[in-house]
């Protein structure tokens, strides 16, 4: 799984992939009961500059607290585990230079970069800075208002490219963050959304369909002064794209385990056939068809090789679905954030169910 996260620059999200790192570290500390999945960034040269970046951001105080601004694509990746099955999954994440989608005179080498990788993604995480948004739009496009139009532009081409593939199955999902939500009041937040949602109105209601998440996110109330590290629903973008991409996982595998379920059962058919056959009608059969009975045998064997690989992939991604599902839906009451689909608003279902999708129409 391939998460690209785009933001325009100043939006915090170098700042906000250290945070996230440290959400997850805390979490996977958790029991299985509590949170069932793990991460961890195996690097060990990755793992220790994030380490080295989060003493940074707890200890000290005002801007030089936060990392610089990435300034070319930086890739690394988690290792998902789930704690009680203990099957490992890779999400990287593609972390996309602010540089490389200006609104004024983006870097050529940056934007080279995004253009090279950002239709193999699965996923979407897109940090828009609430303070800018809060604003009324002006007569004349702002040099960030022009950058988010150009991540708009992005997405859209992406979207159309990954459209029913394993992970976007029905739909990649992208996940819209309104950072440095501790500088907002609730007014400032719906001006901010309404706002979003107007630039980015042709992925909201994109054709295919898909999935969105509208949240706030914040490292701590004040923490461009002198406030603590206290974040606020930083993973929950990257549980939502997790959750959407191994439910579509999930519908893609099944469908394929019944599809070679099928091709199973007709083999096994063939091969009783065959065996019950006498030695005339077997040398006969052979004339007429040219297969022998090892060949049915050998062709049951890998029927059976494949339903089982497909039986294996959909109860995985089926088990990290339910788990992000679960995260999700543990968020305090008046903290859930927005989830459209064909601009349409909906909600979390209970549980996957037999159809394996995760959204239920409000």
């Amino acid at each position: 799984m391939r998460v690209g996260v785009f933001a325009p620059s100043g939006s915090g999200k170098t700042s906000y992939l250290v945070g996230l790192y440290d959400v997850l570290n805390e979490k996977s500390l958790l029991s299985d009961t509590e949170y069932a999945l793990s991460f961890a960034i195996e690097d060990r040269a990755v793992r220790g500059a994030f380490d080295g970046h989060c003493r940074t951001l707890l200890m000290k105080r005002g801007k030089p607290r936060f990392p610089r601004p990435t300034e070319e694509l930086t890739r690394f990746s988690f290792a998902v585990r789930h704690k009680v099955k203990n099957y490992k999954h890779v999400i990287e994440v593609l972390d996309f230079p602010g540089e490389a989608i200006r609104g004024d005179r983006p870097n050529a080498d940056a934007a080279a970069q995004v253009e090279k990788y950002h239709t193999s993604c699965d996923a979407f995480i897109v940090l828009l800075d609430g303070s800018v948004f809060a604003r009324s739009l002006g007569p004349r496009e702002t040099p960030y208002e022009l950058a988010a139009k150009s991540i708009h532009d992005q997405l859209d081409e992406a979207i159309r490219s990954k459209a029913n593939s394993e992970l976007t199955k029905a739909g990649t999902p992208v996940a819209f963050c309104v950072s440095k939500l501790d500088l907002l009041d609730r007014d400032q937040v719906c001006k901010a959304t309404e706002t979003l949602r107007k630039i980015f109105v042709r992925i909201f209601e994109s054709n295919p369909p898909c999935p969105i998440l509208l949240a706030g996110v914040s490292l701590g109330q004040d923490i461009e002064t002198d406030g603590e590290f206290a974040p606020f629903h930083l993973e929950v973008p990257l549980e939502f794209c997790l959750l959407m991409c191994a439910a579509n996982a999930t519908l893609h595998n099944n469908e394929l385990e019944m599809r070679w379920d099928g091709y199973r059962y007709t083999t096994k058919e063939k091969l009783e056939r065959r065996t019950a056959m006498a030695l005339l009608d077997r040398l006969f059969d052979w004339w007429q068809t040219g297969r022998t009975q090892k060949s049915y045998v050998e062709e049951l064997k890998s029927d059976t090789a494949r339903f089982q690989e497909y039986a294996r992939k959909t109860h995985e991604f089926r088990s990290l679905a339910e788990e992000a599902l679960r995260a999700l839906r543990d968020l305090p009451p008046g903290e859930a954030p927005e989830i459209y689909l064909s601009g349409k608003q909906c909600k979390l279902a209970e549980r996957l169910g037999n159809g394996g999708f995760p959204l239920e129409p409000i």
